[in-house]
């Protein structure tokens, strides 16, 4: 039997005007040759008669109160309450979150392990083994991604002198980096590709962004020092950035030899040759042997220049020796001079 009350959409207890109203309201929505209508009639003809409905409410024995809440009829006539529908609900939503978020922590997982096996690998020096790994955590497309990208772009730059993949690496990590000392330090191996390539302007712009982004300012000092010094004839630039290491006592024999190269530049050589002989404090070097003598010959101390072309030549300079031999060696003409000046 139908529940008359429901298809109506009233309570138990309406009254007669109310069932009048929910028939002319629900019969006006159908057909008449509806099953939906046929229903609505049905339910009419029960409840508006006092006698029938009187019956109807007899055989129902649970005779529970209705609200206007509608129901939700299925296929085969099987009514879904609205508690029903919502637990479905949830649970479809459930499954859907389940398929998207599973996958998405096992790839983050999978890339950390993957990452730390190949952490692993480059403690031990086995550099192919170890971007093998680093590949994997990669493609995992996970956790330690950008990390990946980073440890691959070092190794094939510093280990393989491979700077071409070394970028690739460097490109590949700005898609995946997620905060700004990822992109920095990106920036800063960017800056080093490019100085590599003697794109110096491109590699002074990278290193600046690195900077930006709090990247170690000594090793960017280092690098725009050298380019300013080295590649830009930018000298002033250029000890101001030696200046910085040499206080913060980082590489300290490049940092004397790169202040000295600018102040000889710049004409300044009794600074210059001090200098270089901090320099030398720090490790015996051909390249700062020479560029001291000559220091030493634009102060006319002859005799200070020959011995620094002398360990220069010593140490594997063909440029000192062949300078050596011309004007150290018979070094005096009549006037007692060196023959630098000749």
């Amino acid at each position: 039997m139908l529940y008359h009350y429901q298809t109506l959409q009233i309570s138990s207890n309406a009254t007669e005007k109310e069932i009048q109203e929910a028939f002319q309201r629900l019969s006006s929505k159908h057909d008449k040759s509806s099953k939906e209508h046929k229903e609505i009639l049905e339910a009419f003809e029960v409840l508006s008669n006092p006698i029938k409905r009187r019956e109807y409410d007899a055989s129902n024995h649970s005779k529970q109160k209705t609200t206007t809440r509608p129901r939700y009829k299925g296929k085969n006539d099987f009514y879904y309450t609205k508690g029903t529908k919502m637990w479905g609900t949830i649970f479809v939503l459930v499954l859907i979150l389940l398929s998207i978020t599973l996958p998405i922590a096992l790839s983050y997982y999978s890339s950390k392990n993957a990452y730390e096996e190949g952490n692993a690998l480059l403690y031990s020096k086995q550099y192919t083994e170890a971007m093998g790994r680093y590949d994997d955590a990669i493609k995992l497309m996970g956790a330690r991604s950008a990390l990946a990208c980073i440890q691959n772009a070092q190794i094939s730059m510093f280990t393989f002198n491979n700077f071409y993949d070394g970028q690739n690496y460097i490109d590949l990590g700005f898609n995946y980096a997620e905060d700004d000392i990822q992109i920095g330090i990106l920036h800063y191996l960017q800056g080093i590709v490019h100085k590599q390539n003697r794109n110096f302007n491109d590699a002074l712009n990278s290193l600046d962004q690195a900077e930006i982004l709090y990247y170690h300012s000594d090793s960017i000092a280092y690098h725009k020092g050298s380019i300013f010094a080295f590649n830009s004839d930018r000298y002033e630039e250029g000890m101001g950035a030696f200046r910085q290491l040499i206080k913060n006592e980082v590489k300290l024999q490049e940092s004397y030899f790169g202040l000295g190269w600018c102040q000889q530049n710049l004409g300044n050589n009794s600074n210059a040759v001090n200098a270089f002989d901090h320099s030398l404090q720090h490790g015996n070097s051909a390249t700062v042997h020479y560029y001291k003598a000559i220091g030493h010959i634009d102060l006319q101390e002859d005799s200070l220049a020959c011995g620094h072309l002398n360990a220069s030549m010593n140490l594997g300079s063909e440029t000192a020796r062949r300078l050596y031999f011309q004007n150290c060696i018979n070094k005096k003409d009549s006037t007692d001079r060196y023959r630098f000046y000749q």
